[in-house]
């Protein structure tokens, strides 16, 4: 019987602790965008896509990672229309940097 009052009374203390600590530190997602692939420029190194609040645009770098399912691929890849899932983060220039990008393959009939 003491067992079972020790144990219940450890599972609410480790669950209001729990809570606590949550509140504490908020979980933050990267901002995510999903649209349409409108125009892609390699050189500047520029994507603008079609969301449901507008147009949006979006620079990459080296860092970046592209993918195409599970495939790797480069921007010239992207075509003009295909749906995109970006993650990216806003950097001191407030400008959105892709961190990932994933084409999303269209669904199967």
């Amino acid at each position: 019987m003491n067992r079972a009052v020790l144990a219940l009374t450890l599972v609410l203390l480790g669950a209001t602790s729990l809570s606590h600590a949550e509140a504490l530190l908020p979980h933050r997602d990267p901002p995510f965008a999903k649209g349409y692939a409108l125009k892609i420029e390699p050189f500047p190194k520029r994507l603008t896509i079609r969301t449901r609040e507008g147009q949006q645009t979006f620079t990459w770098d080296e860092r970046t990672f592209f993918f195409r399912g599970k495939q790797k691929v480069v921007p010239e890849q992207i075509n003009p229309g295909d749906l995109l899932a970006i993650r990216y983060v806003t950097g001191p220039d407030d400008v959105p940097l892709i961190q990932r990008l994933k084409v999303v393959p269209p669904p199967a009939p």
